[in-house]
């Protein structure tokens, strides 16, 4: 989403909220994850965040093991923890994390 409304975000990121594009929901089907699927889109996103001059932030839900060991090792900054604008079928606001791509263009992990 670009231009949402995340002051929060625009400000631990040091732009506007026009300046700000974020993956909202990230998903690789259970049988396909390890085929480095999230990466590649990752790699997609900050390439065309890069391209418009634009600021990429994503977030996750705190249980969140696979995919925060996805973003991390490719240089994403923990900027937020908060409580997620959603809820679950059960009316449970979960907890999650909001994260800044950093400038590297690969994971510094030997992939």
């Amino acid at each position: 989403m670009r231009g949402c409304r995340e002051p929060v975000a625009a400000a631990r990121a040091g732009v506007t909220g026009d300046e700000l594009l974020f993956v909202s929901r990230l998903f690789v089907a259970p049988d396909r994850r390890g085929a480095r699927l999230g990466e590649a889109l990752l790699t997609v996103a900050i390439a065309h965040a890069r391209e418009h001059g634009l600021q990429l932030m994503l977030d996750v839900v705190e249980d969140g093991g696979a995919a925060v060991a996805l973003y991390e090792p490719f240089g994403w900054r923990l900027v937020d923890r908060r409580l997620a604008d959603w809820t679950t079928p059960s009316g449970v606001r979960l907890p999650q994390r909001v994260y800044r791509e950093c400038g590297l263009s690969r994971p510094h992990r030997g992939w």
